[in-house]
């Protein structure tokens, strides 16, 4: 159990609580538990540090408020009475962590919860968050650095230790959610411990749900995932209903319809797809906050999956059509967006005309969406503090590999279209828990459909198998896969 020092029950509970939350993902329930343990207890250290810690995003819109916490965190952390510290030693290295997390960086910040973990053995959370944060991620091979695998097996020994922890398992499964699709086995290693997660909570956390959608999804097992989805959507919503919580606050509800859409759109299912999607777009645009989450969500993933969807049937009119150029009453507030769909504009006029046979006109569309590429790259630095700037860069990288299965279109040797739809193939298309994929059709299916028409059944049939390991709930790759195979 995490120590509070409050005279303050309900402070010590809501502390509790938050973290609690901060485990599950849901920043913002956890948000609004430490802000309850401060109007229990105004001089609670610990909710101060759940709220800093609920805020730390770089891209988050409560600049102010996690301003003011922070202050409040270490002016508490500070305070002496006849010459000795207020409060106990491991509250201030909670502070001292989080403070340096959002000066100092992830590595400093990880370094004092080592040390927290090291000197106090018992708080599982000090313990949690130091190997959270030493995580290394994965390199060129597409397997754990050796931080990342360190972290895995630090946190792996307290599962052992503690096997109905949920905070550790949680933990554990979000080590290597985003994880490429070669480097865990989805459905053997991640799908059970998520699937314990959820039922140690009497399937009564709706973050739980969906981390169960998303790994299910990235093991194939497609009917598992939509049912997750649906009940994490529809606990969302009842709790946006009971707590009267509004709409730019409710980012889980949209991210959770999105990824059930994704879900559909891979399965073939489209027009289901565009139903989930249609209620979503029902809130109006003004309801959210400016630099609030869920209008980047609106934004950024609602308002374009409908044109991407297009794009993956090769219905390049009717995406270009889909394009939410309408939204734009002031340019300024969504320049990057704007940026990003000027480039799809550019990428939907070429495709247009090489589907014409129009030559020279597909050649000047192609250095025109070049120069858009060109201009995106240089602006990046310009957005580095927009409430949207991981959705910049996503957008990008995804348009990076749009670009390279253009040019495969372009060019008119065999060799050559094939070399490009490889480097399309090879280029990473890194999967989130939060957004759709930017493509949401793996390349290696179009690679197989380019061996398929030239008549190479073997190569085809290896290129589509590809595919489904590449994305194992994109229905039309095992159709071929086992199309071909008999």
């Amino acid at each position: 159990m995490l120590l509070v020092f409050s005279p303050s029950m309900e402070a010590q509970e809501h502390v509790r609580q938050g973290f609690a939350w901060i485990s599950a993902s849901w920043d913002f329930e956890a948000y609004r538990h430490f802000c309850a343990a401060v109007e229990a207890d105004r001089q609670c250290l610990m909710a101060y540090c759940g709220i800093v810690l609920a805020l730390t995003s770089p891209q988050h819109e409560f600049h102010e408020q996690r301003a003011v916490a922070y202050n409040r965190m270490l002016t508490l952390a500070e305070y002496k009475e006849e010459g000795e510290f207020f409060y106990p030693e491991n509250e201030r290295m909670y502070a001292v962590a989080i403070a340096e997390l959002i000066v100092g960086g992830v590595g400093k910040s990880a370094r004092v919860f080592h040390h927290l973990a090291k000197t106090y053995p018992n708080d599982t959370m000090g313990r949690l968050l130091a190997n959270y944060l030493s995580r290394g991620g994965y390199g060129d091979l597409q397997r754990p650095t050796v931080r990342q695998q360190r972290s895995i097996d630090n946190i792996q020994s307290i599962v052992e230790q503690e096997p109905d922890d949920s905070l550790a398992l949680n933990f554990l499964i979000m080590l290597q959610a985003e994880a490429p699709q070669t480097a865990v086995d989805f459905g053997t290693d991640l799908e059970p411990l998520v699937k314990k997660l959820v039922d140690l909570s009497k399937a009564g956390v709706p973050t739980w749900h969906e981390l169960h959608g998303y790994i299910a999804m990235r093991a194939g097992m497609a009917k598992v995932a939509e049912s997750s989805y649906r009940k994490a959507y529809s606990q969302f919503r009842d709790w946006k209903s009971k707590n009267k919580v509004t709409a730019a606050d409710s980012d889980v509800i949209l991210r959770v319809g999105m990824k059930l859409a994704e879900l559909m759109l891979k399965q073939g299912r489209d027009e289901e797809a565009m139903e989930v999607l249609d209620v979503l777009t029902k809130t109006p645009l003004m309801l959210f906050r400016e630099e609030s989450s869920a209008r980047v969500l609106y934004m950024w993933g609602l308002q374009t999956l409908p044109m991407k969807a297009a794009i993956a049937n090769r219905e390049y009119a009717l995406a270009k059509k889909r394009m939410p150029m309408h939204l734009f009453a002031d340019d300024s507030k969504d320049e990057p967006l704007l940026d990003i769909l000027n480039a799809y504009r550019a990428l939907l006029d070429c495709h247009l005309a090489v589907s014409e046979g129009a030559t020279q006109k597909a050649d000047s569309y192609y250095t025109n969406f070049n120069r858009h590429l060109d201009q995106l790259v240089k602006k990046e630095g310009k957005y580095h503090k927009h409430p949207a700037y991981l959705e910049y860069i996503r957008s990008l990288d995804g348009l990076l590999i749009y670009s390279k299965e253009l040019k495969s279109r372009l060019v008119s040797q065999d060799h050559a279209k094939l070399y490009w739809l490889q480097l399309a193939a090879e280029t990473p298309n890194i999967p989130s828990r939060i957004q759709p994929l930017e493509v949401i059709y793996p390349m290696q299916y179009r690679l197989g459909e380019f061996f398929e028409a030239q008549g190479d059944s073997e190569a085809a049939l290896e290129a589509y198998r590809a595919a489904t390991v590449k994305d194992p709930i994109y229905l039309p790759a095992h159709q071929a896969v086992e199309r071909l195979s008999k």
